[in-house]
């Protein structure tokens, strides 16, 4: 769960629901986020969910792929909370003669 939490801070909005996954879930949830991290974000999957998931986890590794994160660029945030909301046509509704 932290690393989805990671993910919510660098990215508001991108992970929202981060708090309730389930602890027992732990290699689905780094699944999930590193798959979220690597397509949303850019953040290379230098580290399996497995590994990461595991007690005695590689400590320099983790922090080589958390360090990716500080170079996540606003665009790449703009961009991926851009490709995750509707468009405006697609929220607009109008019924009637129109205005009048």
């Amino acid at each position: 769960r932290a690393l989805n939490a990671l993910i919510d801070a660098v990215c508001p909005g991108l992970m929202p629901d981060h708090a309730n996954l389930e602890p027992s879930n732990a290699v689905a949830n780094c699944r999930t986020g590193i798959e979220l991290a690597h397509t949303k974000l850019g953040v290379d999957p230098r580290v399996l969910a497995e590994e990461m998931a595991h007690p005695k986890v590689d400590k320099n590794a983790m922090q080589t792929y958390i360090a990716q994160f500080r170079n996540v660029s606003a665009e790449t945030i703009r961009k991926a909370l851009a490709s995750d909301r509707p468009a405006f046509h697609e929220l607009a509704s109008a019924y009637g003669p129109g205005v009048t």
